[in-house]
């Protein structure tokens, strides 16, 4: 039996998309098999040829498929996991509508499972990016896009003495008498993430109407391996259309060492990453951090915001392509394990920022001296407050020119005790170029710093054909699902987190005032980019109207008095080097009214109590950069322009190999010169 998933909206790539620089979708209809249901009947997985290449894709996605050399993908079909219905796994429906699934697993099987869930392990043991987690109270999180590899989860032992069943008293009858569960070695209890909402994205922005579950909006139960009310779903290898996430000898070893070595080093750990675009290097830093948080008790209380010792800290550098910063900055973020959360949660899951900022560009070719300066004024906080800490730093993938000038700067500045560096044949080359000394000095501290190389990630795939059904989210799509997801969270809580996808044009915005004397409070400046400055007076306020830019808060507003000037109404700043801004958040600008001198922004609701809008003396700066405004925030598909002929929008959907030329005035061919 096949289940058919409309094309409509589904980011389809082949790797003349993913080079391409342009958000080119294939328009090809492709048929996603699906031979397996949550039922009683007996499933046959369907093998696939699998071929191993090792290319790499000078592109800004990532593919964090890490296979070893001469493995393949199926492995044991014995392994593989095949959901049964009263079989290996169980349903439970709460008083509150909220059902709770529990799954049983033999030794080493192999599970696989998309979506956003919280886990808990009742019995034995798990494996899961090749660490090994007991069954305990704890519940973890897990974040799974269909955007990334999927790890496994492998069903092992209890490593103790007392294998008991760790559950809740409800449940325990259950497990115990009326199902067969208590056979299986490894039992685990699944559960919604406390988010509310954030699968109704696609409803806004349809490009990602499956990046967390293939079956997310099906009706017929017969293709349905979960209820409808979960927000994960069980993936069958071979069956399923998704890649598995496979680690390599060479990248387990080198994780093993460097958390070994993190333990007994007596000075506190620096680990710098270093690779080109698409070598893993994001894939790496995590598989690296749960295996240092895992050695570390996790708690159920809320992130205790004093910095402790023992605490991790993760400087977030790739403005494209960041693992916890808000979209197009930089930051410094504090990671305790006080609770575990795991796989790639694509900037939605709580986090802790000790710094951030913006820099208004999703890569440091944009504005290279720009974002030099702001990565030294990072570093520079880290080492004032917390040099203390181990820490880890995600760099971009710009190794290219002047990007290992960038690089070699970072590392005199960062001095890392640890330098992993992915090697590929097209970056082999640039990486000669590192400029690493033998030795660094911290507060009278000398230390070598140890250098490791090991392969980067090859772009894995299946044959041809299944190639092409794969799907794929170019990193720009990801990049307009975080801008959005940003804009329409209400609440981020430990315990919660919501989201409301409803267009914001339906909401009232917000109104901060402009023009008041200086470090009177309100909206004191606008610093513009250089686009802007040619600008005439009269057009300004238009063309900052649907634009995306940051709030920043300043301590002393009359510290600006001699960097503004007036253009027309609204007071402007065009000096960058003006840095004592505090970022608080992105905006939306609505409108400009020049006459009662208003700016109606939209300002991601859960971050309006750090507005402090109570107090009229805060003074607030707005940056802008070149953050591009997602289409679909002023332009629903459904509403009542639908069917009206818009000037400079497009409805159509470009077809394959069907790009949009620009034109490089910085290239002169042979025929160009005068001889």
């Amino acid at each position: 039996m096949k289940e058919t998933l409309p094309t409509d909206g589904i980011p389809r790539y082949d790797k003349s998309a993913v080079n391409s620089d342009s958000d080119t979708n294939s328009d090809s209809d492709q048929d996603i098999d699906s031979t397996t249901s949550l039922s009683t009947a007996t499933v046959t997985p369907q093998p696939i040829n699998i071929q191993l290449q090792n290319e790499e894709y000078d592109s800004d996605t990532e593919v964090s498929s890490i296979v070893p050399n001469g493995q393949s993908c199926m492995g044991d079909n014995s392994s593989v996991f095949h959901p049964l219905l009263n079989h290996n796994v169980f349903q439970i429906i709460e008083n509150n509508d909220n059902s709770t699934i529990f799954i049983g697993l033999t030794s080493k099987q192999i599970l696989f499972l998309s979506g956003i869930f919280t886990l808990q392990i009742v019995k034995g043991g798990m494996v899961y990016n090749n660490v090994h987690y007991n069954a305990s109270l704890e519940k973890m999180d897990f974040w799974h896009p269909l955007s990334n590899s999927i790890p496994s989860i492998q069903g092992s032992h209890y490593a103790g003495w007392s294998n008991k069943l760790h559950v809740l008293s409800r449940y325990e009858h259950f497990l115990l008498e009326e199902t067969k569960l208590n056979d299986f070695p490894c039992i685990l209890q699944l559960n919604n993430m406390k988010i509310d909402g954030l699968l109704d994205c696609h409803k806004l922005y349809p490009d990602v109407r499956y990046l967390w579950k293939l079956r997310s909006f099906q009706t017929d139960e017969m293709f349905q391996r979960l209820p409808t009310d979960k927000m994960f779903d069980i993936l069958v290898e071979g069956i399923d259309l998704f890649t598995p996430l496979k680690i390599s000898n060479e990248w387990q070893t080198t994780i093993e060492k460097i958390s070994l070595s993190h333990r007994n080093f007596e000075y506190d750990s620096r680990i710098m990453i270093i690779g080109g675009k698409n070598s893993g290097k994001s894939t790496f830093l995590r598989l690296l951090i749960e295996k240092i948080l895992s050695n570390k008790e996790s708690t159920d209380n809320k992130i205790n915001h004093n910095i402790d010792s023992n605490d991790l800290l993760y400087l977030d550098m790739d403005p494209g392509q960041p693992e916890y910063s808000h979209p197009e900055s930089i930051s410094l973020s504090q990671l305790n394990g006080s609770k575990k959360v795991l796989g790639q949660h694509l900037c939605q899951s709580t986090s802790f920022f000790l710094k951030q900022i913006y820099l208004g560009v999703t890569s440091p070719q944009d504005e290279p001296t720009t974002y030099l300066k702001q990565i030294d004024h990072l570093v520079t906080t880290f080492e004032e407050l917390y040099s203390r800490n181990t820490s880890v730093i995600n760099l971009p993938g710009w190794i290219k020119g002047f990007g290992i000038t960038v690089l070699n700067k970072i590392i005199a500045k960062y001095k890392p005790t640890n330098v992993i560096i992915l090697e590929s044949n097209s970056s082999s080359q640039n990486i000669d170029d590192l400029k690493i000394p033998d030795e660094f000095t911290r507060e009278s501290f000398k230390y070598n710093p140890i250098i490791t190389k090991i392969p980067a990630n090859f772009n894995f795939m299946a044959n041809q054909q299944q190639q092409q059904k794969l799907m794929k989210f170019h990193a720009s799509q990801l990049r307009t699902f975080k801008m959005v997801a940003l804009f329409h969270k209400t609440l981020e809580s430990s315990s919660r987190i919501s989201y409301d996808f409803n267009p914001l044009l339906n909401k009232c915005p917000l109104q901060i005032s402009f023009g008041l004397p200086i470090g009177g409070g309100g909206l004191q400046a606008i610093k513009i980019s250089n686009e802007f400055k040619t600008i005439h007076e009269d057009d300004l306020p238009n063309a900052l109207e649907g634009t995306i830019m940051a709030l920043h808060s300043c301590d002393n507003g009359k510290s600006l008095k001699d960097l503004i000037i007036m253009k027309g109404h609204l007071p402007v700043i065009t000096n960058n080097n003006f840095n004592s801004l505090e970022y608080v958040s992105l905006v939306l600008i609505h409108s400009v009214d020049v006459q009662n001198k208003i700016l109606n922004v939209y300002v991601p609701e859960y971050l309006i109590p750090e507005l402090d809008c109570g107090n009229p003396e805060i003074n607030w700066v707005l940056v802008r950069g070149k953050s591009e405004t997602p289409l679909c925030e002023i332009y629903q598909r459904n509403n009542i322009f639908a069917k009206v002929a818009l000037p400079f929008i497009s409805k159509e959907r470009r077809k394959k190999y069907e790009h949009i030329w620009k034109i490089r005035r910085n290239v002169k061919r042979r025929g160009h010169h005068m001889k």
